[in-house]
């Protein structure tokens, strides 16, 4: 996992080893963008993205393409495609999800928490359960 913030890599740090996954995940304290992942050492089985959403107030438009998160989710899900293709990307859930038509076969998963649509997941490879739209309602 990389993570630009030093805080959120603790953080992440420990919630591994509170789920017992510590020994399964190799955390980077690095910018992903400036990265080049093909030297990774050993093989990449699955990414889970979660950039920055970066509102910056209400005119923010939230979008896929020519994304506005930090990193853009659309290059930045271009860019790990090339290192695997079992990806889980997580978005806000203002974007249009016409957007998202041109992404090779995917789950598109709404969660609900509390009865609210928090956010999308898009699911690609062996991480989708489904092709096509999904819902998780958490209470």
């Amino acid at each position: 996992t990389f993570e630009i913030d030093g805080e959120r890599v603790e953080a992440a740090r420990e919630n591994a080893v509170l789920s017992r996954a510590d020994r399964k995940i190799t955390f980077i304290h690095h910018d992903v963008t400036a990265y080049e992942l093909a030297s990774l050492p050993g093989k990449i089985d699955a990414a889970f993205i979660d950039p920055d959403w970066a509102d910056e107030g209400t005119e923010h438009p939230y979008r896929f393409i020519g994304s506005a998160t930090r990193p853009p989710s659309d290059k930045l899900l271009e860019r790990v495609f090339a290192v695997t293709p079992n990806v889980t990307l997580v978005q806000p859930p203002l974007i249009d999800p016409a957007e998202f038509a041109g992404l090779p076969p995917h789950e598109l998963e709404r969660l609900y928490l509390g009865g609210a649509f928090e956010l999308f997941c898009l699911h690609f490879g062996e991480l989708a359960n489904a092709t096509g739209e999904t819902e998780y309602k958490a209470r």
